[in-house]
C-alpha cells in the first residue's frame, strides 16, 4: 500500500508557513502501521492541483489533501478535485448543514461565501469538522482513496484521526507496524555509522 501526502497553499511554498501538517500525519501513520510512500506541495493553482492528483493517482493507493477548502478565492482543493474526478461541483447538504451548525454555535451570521465550503464534488463523502466551518471529504476514484482536509492543524488533526485513521483500519486491516529508532552518536561520522 503507498501513501501520498499533498500539502496545498502558496504560503508552504514561500516559507511563510512552516508545513507542520505533513510532519504530524507522517508520523501518525507510521505509528499505526502505514507508510507514506510520497510528499507533494503545491501551490494554490488549479491547473497545477490537477496534475499533482494526477500524479499521485499513478502511483498512490491512498492519498491524503490538507488545505484549500475554505471560503476564500484561493481555497480551490475542491473544485480542482471536481475537474481530476470529472464531476460537476454540487452543493452538499449534509456539509451545508454542518457549516450551519458552527456559525450558530458561535451566534454568528451565516453570510453567502460562507457556505462555499459545502460545495463539493458530485457524490463525494464528507467528513464532519467539529472544530472549524470547513468540512473534509473523501472520494474513490479508480482504485485510490483520496482524502481532503482542511489545512488548519487544529482542524486537520482530530479530523485525521478521529475518520480518516478509522476509515483506513477498516479498509486495509492487514498492515504491518514499522519501528524508528533515534540513535544519537558523537564523534563519529555518518559513514562510519552505516557500516
Amino acid at each position: 500500500m503507498k501513501i501520498e501526502i499533498i500539502t496545498t497553499g502558496n504560503e508552504l511554498l514561500s516559507g511563510i508557513t512552516l508545513d507542520t501538517n505533513f510532519h504530524w500525519v507522517s508520523g501518525v501513520l507510521a505509528d499505526n502501521g502505514f507508510v507514506v510512500k510520497f510528499h507533494t506541495t503545491v501551490g494554490d493553482y488549479s491547473r497545477d492541483i490537477v496534475e499533482v492528483f494526477e500524479n499521485a493517482g499513478k502511483r498512490a493507493d491512498i492519498v491524503i489533501v490538507t488545505g484549500g477548502l475554505g471560503p476564500t478565492e484561493d481555497d480551490l482543493t475542491a473544485g480542482a478535485a471536481a475537474s481530476f474526478f470529472g464531476v460537476d461541483m454540487a452543493e452538499n447538504p449534509d456539509a451545508l448543514n454542518m457549516i450551519k451548525e458552527r456559525f450558530s454555535e458561535r451566534k454568528r451570521e451565516l453570510l453567502k461565501i460562507n457556505k462555499k465550503p459545502a460545495i463539493l464534488p458530485a457524490s463525494s463523502k464528507i467528513i464532519n469538522n467539529k472544530i472549524g466551518t470547513a468540512p473534509g471529504f473523501y472520494y474513490d476514484y479508480k482504485g485510490t482513496v483520496y482524502y481532503f482536509l482542511p489545512g488548519v492543524p487544529k482542524e486537520f488533526k482530530p479530523m485525521m484521526q478521529e475518520f480518516v485513521l478509522t476509515d483506513l483500519f477498516t479498509r486495509f486491516k492487514d498492515r504491518s507496524k514499522t519501528q524508528c529508532v533515534l540513535i544519537k552518536t558523537f564523534g563519529l561520522k555518518e559513514s562510519e555509522v552505516a557500516l
